[in-house]
């Protein structure tokens, strides 16, 4: 998954021509999360993993979003949406 990260590009009078210059975030599922396929038994797999580690949880729905875990107000925004506004969790 690629996010284009909108707050770092407030301010912005002009558009960069060259796109490397554009703050891209990228979410590997393959690399981060070990996730290769998307069959029913790889998809279960994720989901115990996730369940069984609410910090990783976290961490994969704050990048799900295109946020930063790094970042501390990214991440209690992320807290905020899926735990107050959303109660997803």
């Amino acid at each position: 998954m690629v996010f284009l990260s909108l707050s770092q590009t407030y301010g912005w009078t002009t558009l960069p021509d060259d796109l490397s210059k554009w703050p891209y975030r990228t979410l590997d599922f393959t690399e981060k999360y070990g996730l290769k396929n998307l069959s029913p038994k790889s998809l279960d797999a994720f989901r115990v993993k996730l369940q069984a580690d609410h910090n990783l949880l976290f961490e994969y729905l704050t990048l799900k979003v295109g946020f930063d875990p790094n970042d501390k107000k990214e991440y209690a925004m992320s807290k905020y949406l899926h735990m107050d506004y959303v109660r997803l969790i």
